[in-house]
Formats: structure tokens, sequence, C-alpha cells
């Protein structure tokens, strides 16, 4: 596992915070560009390698590109194995190679937002919502997001 950095630390959130917990498609996609695309750009780039390995799969919204195989407008190759998949052919995968599901998916949300960025959590609803997620999955996130956003500081005090 290689984590890559692009860069959203804290103190870009507090600068950014029409960014934080995405209510509709349009800031969900900009996470996706300056998150995904940019860390997979980096790391095709930097590990000079002929393409890259995904899950993206038609039924979840995607676009995989022809028979799974797709070229961004930066070369970047992606092929996805699994395009076509159902659901159902993914749980039984999991299930007949007895695959432990991460954590994520027992987290509230967790088969609808899956991976990413904590603050770039669909479909919560709200800010507060977004919080209380976040809070169930890890608190010290919370709190160290409370030193520099201030909703995050107003959900804490709202637990007292």
């Amino acid at each position: 596992l290689e984590v890559v950095n692009t860069g959203q630390d804290l103190k870009w959130l507090a600068k950014n915070r029409h960014m934080l917990f995405p209510q509709h498609g349009k800031i969900a996609s900009i996470w996706y560009k300056i998150v995904q695309n940019t860390g997979q750009k980096w790391y095709f780039e930097e590990n000079e390698i002929d393409m890259l390995l995904v899950g993206r799969r038609i039924k979840d919204g995607n676009d995989p590109g022809k028979g799974g195989m797709n070229v961004n407008k930066h070369g970047v190759v992606y092929y996805s194995p699994m395009y076509n998949w159902s659901h159902e052919d993914v749980m039984a995968y999991v299930e007949y190679f007895n695959i432990k599901l991460p954590p994520l998916y027992k987290w509230a949300n967790g088969f609808q937002v899956g991976t990413g960025p904590w603050a770039a959590r669909e479909h919560t609803g709200s800010i507060q919502k977004g919080w209380e997620e976040v809070y169930s999955i890890n608190p010290s996130i919370v709190e160290k997001a409370a030193r520099h956003i201030t909703s995050a500081a107003k959900f804490l005090e709202n637990l007292n």
C-alpha cells in the first residue's frame, strides 16, 4: 500500500468549507478529480507502470470504457476487469474466495460511500450528520478537525 497525499489537509478544508460532506454530485466530482484522478496520475507516472487495475463497474455508475479499458486525457491507462459484473457477482466472488470485507462496509452508508477522504463522505444529509458519521468511525478525526473547522467544534460542544 502506498499513500499518495494530494494536499487536502485540515487547513485546506477550513479554507474550502464548501467541500465538506458534499450534498450533490458537483462537489463530489471535484473531490474525485483532486484526489482520485490526481493521485492515480501521480502514481502511474511516478512508478512508470503500463496500466492501473481498478474496480470500476457499470452497475456503480462508472464508465470503465469499452471492454473495461480506458485511457484518460493524461495518458493514464485504466483496466477494469469486473466492469460488467453485477452486485451479486461481486458478492459471490467475495464469498467463494472467503475475502474478508474491510471495516468500512459496516460504517454508515458503507456500501454507498466506499473509499475516499472522510471529508468527502456523501449521502450524509447535512454537515451535522457528516460529523456524527465520522465521529462514530474515529472520534479523533473530529477532535483534530475542531481546531480548524467551526462546525466540527460545534458538533463536539453539542455532545456534552
